[in-house]
């Protein structure tokens, strides 16, 4: 028998499977999906994927799998499916694509071992190299590997794999074998602690004031052995008791009506506060007791905190998360809670999709409109669609909850494609708040040059008399977003990207956002020499620059990526809590919390997002702004003060009187003028190099091969023409039909080293 195999960690972008023998002892316990070790070139204990079982192969000499590590298969038929999806779609090997599905702890090292059951009848080779061990390693035995025949296995040798112990989150602990005469005072005391306790862990050890010298020499005479548990390690929860309300009459009509016994995509639009999290509880608790498992996506890691804690209170340690923040020993720790059962529901953002579950009965995407279901490094998959595909092959049930819905979804919804579920209200029957416009060209007439119109001043003035808490929202990091020379103008840029530096007052430095690159804060202009240096445009720091100097007895929190660690928790406690007064924030508290005492939001810029050259930002401008207002008034009344240069702007305006409807019913007209989707699906195709004349050339060429049968927008510099020493260019395409584009064919045209950004949008 013949396996092909997917090297995990091979060099080669396009490697396609590599054919390998299966030794006659592994024949009947082979399968497709199941990881395997093998000798790669000149490497050995190489980890690869089976990905299909044959026959024969065309090749000869071929080389023999050294050995199978998993017991059962770790990717199903469902990912092997994806993997194709992601590899045929973004033009990617299908090794990097499983990479895409499968957690980087699953491609460290394993061991296997032969344990013999029967010595007297095992074949003279492996008699010979076992020696008088009771156990051999596999590794030592791969210049002989079909010396092993099938019917010996169980009858006269068992085969475990096991992870190295270096890789499995572990703490060490020393188990009393036997009693020896001890001469040390300080060794007597310990023994009598192994004779209460028997088996005691190292910082148990440690913390009763004993030292390693003391332990190592227990060990020396054989009193005590060194060993490993597994530390299954749970998610940080907040025990916040948080009041779980019963489903009113919308509520529960949408719970009974979602079928959870076959395939359907079910959008559940309902204004922020209307109580989708209750309806997601609900479908939950009842797959669970149908014995099925359940996958829920947040876009942010942030919103884990309060679901998991919501979630908690009722399913215990059946709730797990999995994100980017786990270290790889809590990965590794989850992942196997999972394959064991432990674990029937995964929470997280994109990832959790791919957390492996044997009986998945229903995947739920919250705030499913976000952008950070899009990944943005090779492949850019949306995890949006994976899921569409995963639920109709499961034939299981995905549930989209959101209060501004993708334009694109929410047309599938009125046209039958999905199920549209509705929620106008507030489950606490609260008003949505009253968003307040405010012309900052206005203000500027009135000689008001500060940050704050006098509205949001007022308001955030009368808000914290009240003993209230407000949100100042600004899509911005840091505290300007460039540094210019008044006298000849120069800006500050990156010296390896087209974009202005940051400048971050918390460490006065000067900060790129792309490639992370930073230099010290200048003061003399490099081009003129001037010392008359300025700050341009605002970030959240001189926000709260500002505020303090106003309201220097209040509390302030920043909260963006450069101030959050990794665990959201302590910051909402602390915010819930009334630790602080005022939360000044970009997109991470945009979305999806609630905040009780929070009952003003004043957005600085409304109107940031509107000029970004895409055909959705109007669409995702009013998310933005309608979902930060969401966080205003969720148990009282609640208001909203958006400052604007634009205030007649129909986003604006839309969101000002929650009109999403509104809002979507012109939105899609434009859209079916221009053939944006959804009346045609959109790829947007990236070039880079460092050679620009090169690219440009490369560039357009290609997009004369596409223009023969498809709309063809560029090549046209891209927002960020220059990204770390490399250039790049963009190429749009609307089409119908996927394989009309015959990808592969006309990229393969395009010169080796130019790197390929395929991104669906």
């Amino acid at each position: 028998m013949v396996a092909e195999i997917i090297i995990l960690n091979s060099k080669d972008d396009f490697a396609k499977p590599y054919d390998y023998l299966v030794p006659n002892h592994d024949i009947d316990i082979i399968k497709v999906g199941m990881r395997v070790s093998v000798s790669f070139g000149n490497r050995k204990n190489t980890i690869g994927f089976v990905v299909k079982l044959k026959e024969n192969s065309l090749l000869e000499e071929l080389k023999y799998i050294d050995f199978i590590i998993d017991d059962i298969p770790l990717i199903k038929e469902i990912d092997l499916e994806l993997a194709y999806y992601i590899k045929d779609k973004f033009y990617i090997s299908l090794a990097k694509a499983l990479n895409t599905l499968i957690p980087g702890v699953l491609r460290i090292k394993y061991e296997k071992k032969i344990v013999v059951l029967n010595r007297d009848k095992l074949n003279p080779i492996l008699l010979s190299l076992l020696k008088n061990k009771t156990n051999i390693y596999t590794k030592n035995l791969l210049k002989h590997n079909n010396l092993i025949k099938k019917e010996e296995i169980d009858n006269n040798i068992k085969i475990i794999s096991s992870l190295k112990k270096e890789n499995i989150s572990k703490e060490i602990i020393y188990i009393y074998q036997k009693e020896l005469n001890v001469k040390s005072d300080k060794q007597k005391e310990l023994m009598a602690k192994f004779k209460e306790k028997h088996t005691l862990t190292r910082k148990e050890i440690l913390d009763l004031g004993f030292n390693k010298t003391i332990i190592d020499s227990l060990i020396k005479k054989g009193i005590i052995k060194k060993d490993y548990n597994e530390v299954l390690i749970k998610p940080n929860i907040l025990d916040l008791n948080k009041y779980i309300p019963t489903p009113n009459e919308r509520q529960l009509k949408i719970i009974n009506n979602i079928d959870l016994s076959k395939y359907s995509t079910n959008l559940i639009y309902g204004v922020t506060g209307s109580g989708k999290t209750l309806i997601y509880l609900k479908l939950v608790e009842k797959v669970i007791n149908n014995n099925k498992d359940v996958i829920i996506l947040v876009p942010e890691i942030a919103i884990t905190t309060e679901l998991l804690n919501y979630f908690k209170q009722i399913f215990n340690d059946d709730i797990s998360i999995i994100h980017s923040k786990l270290t790889n020993k809590e990965r590794l720790s989850t992942y196997l809670k999972i394959l064991r059962g432990d674990v029937r529901i995964v929470l997280g953002p994109r990832s959790a999709l791919f957390a492996p579950f044997k009986n998945l009965g229903l995947i739920i995407i919250d705030e499913e409109h976000s952008d950070s279901y899009i990944s943005n490094n090779i492949p850019c998959y949306d995890v949006r669609d994976l899921a569409l595909i995963m639920a109709k092959k499961l034939n299981i049930p995905l549930v989209l909850g959101s209060a501004t819905p993708r334009v694109t979804t929410y047309y599938k919804a009125l046209n039958n494609e999905y199920n549209l579920y509705t929620l106008p209200f507030r489950a606490t029957n609260n008003e949505l708040p009253k968003i307040s416009v405010v012309d900052m060209r206005e203000e500027l007439k009135n000689n008001n040059k500060s940050i704050f119109s006098n509205l949001l001043f007022s308001k955030l003035k009368s808000t914290l008399a009240k003993g209230e808490q407000a949100i100042i929202f600004l899509n911005k990091r840091g505290y300007a977003s460039s540094v210019m020379c008044r006298d000849c103008g120069e800006i500050i840029k990156c010296p390896h990207c087209d974009l202005p530096l940051t400048y971050h007052q918390y460490n006065n430095k000067l900060m790129c956002h792309i490639c992370g690159y930073t230099k010290e804060y200048i003061k003399i202009c490099p081009k003129c020499k001037s010392k008359r240096i300025k700050y341009v445009g605002i970030g959240t720091e001189k926000i709260i620059n500002e505020i303090s100097k106003y309201f220097p007895n209040y509390k302030i929190l920043k909260v963006d990526s450069d101030s959050v660690g990794n665990d959201f928790n302590e910051i909402y406690l602390k915010i819930i809590n009334h630790e602080y007064d005022i939360i000044v924030g970009t997109q991470m508290i945009a979305k999806g919390l609630d905040f009780p005492l929070v009952t003003l939001v004043g957005v600085i810029n409304a109107d940031m997002g509107l000029f970004y050259p895409t055909y959705d930002a109007y669409e995702k401008n009013f998310q933005m702004l309608e979902q930060v207002s969401g966080r205003a008034g969720r148990h009282s009344e609640g208001e909203v003060v958006f400052q604007t240069y634009n205030p007649n702007n129909s986003t604006i305006i839309y969101s000002q009187n929650h009109d999403y409807l509104g809002f979507y019913n012109d939105e899609i007209k434009k859209r079916k003028l221009l053939d944006n989707p959804p009346f045609k699906s959109l790829l947007k195709i990236n070039l880079s190099y460092n050679d620009k004349d090169i690219l440009f050339e490369n560039a357009l060429k290609l997009s004369d091969l596409f223009k023969e049968n498809i709309m063809t927008i560029g090549p046209s510099e891209s927002v960020v023409f220059k990204i770390d020493e490399n250039y790049s260019y963009d190429i749009y395409l609307k089409y119908d039909d996927f394989k009309d584009l015959n990808l592969d064919y006309r990229l393969d045209m395009v010169a080796r080293g130019i790197k390929i950004k395929v991104e669906d949008l």
